[in-house]
């Protein structure tokens, strides 16, 4: 009979996840067509699947029919993300699938702006779930972390492109 009133306290129960936004930004020494390329026709020279992959260092990661795919020496395949968007130069969009710790679950973007000095900003943005106790508060998670690592991987693919090793 508590739930009557309206100043009644909230029951415990499971709480829905928020979506917690990931953004970072890197400016490659390219042009737009070249950026997008770098990013996309060679993911697989600049992605560190030593320490992001499901199969480990001898793996190849690429984009394939649509899906960002993982394949393993043994010819074993891991499906990244799905393409939900794919607008060369300007733009990539990813629902993101697997699990790569500490890489969630999630929607992925990546915009390429043109600069006038003949550069590009590469952007990756994410929305993750954020899962909630109870009490409705954020629960602390391995993978809170995660902008620093999204930020690590657009490093090393600007250092691929030709930016400043001091990056890191």
């Amino acid at each position: 009979m508590t739930d009557l009133f309206s100043h009644a306290a909230p029951t415990a129960g499971p709480q829905s996840p928020t979506q917690a936004v990931i953004c970072c930004d890197v400016t490659v020494p390219v042009g737009l067509n070249d950026a997008f390329q770098g990013f996309t026709d060679n993911i697989h020279l600049w992605w560190p699947v030593d320490d992001c992959s499901e199969f480990g260092a001898e793996s190849h990661v690429g984009f394939d029919d649509g899906e960002l795919l993982e394949e393993s020496v043994k010819g074993e395949e891991c499906l990244w993300a799905r393409v939900s968007e794919w607008t060369p130069p300007s733009s990539i969009g990813l629902a993101w699938l697997v699990d790569l710790a500490p890489l969630s679950a999630g929607r992925v973007g990546i915009t390429f702006d043109s600069l006038p000095d003949g550069t590009t900003v590469v952007r990756l943005s994410q929305q993750a779930s954020v899962p909630h106790s109870a009490a409705g508060e954020a629960v602390p998670d391995a993978r809170d972390s995660d902008s620093v690592t999204w930020k690590q991987l657009l490093q090393r693919y600007a250092r691929f492109m030709g930016s400043r090793p001091d990056l890191d």
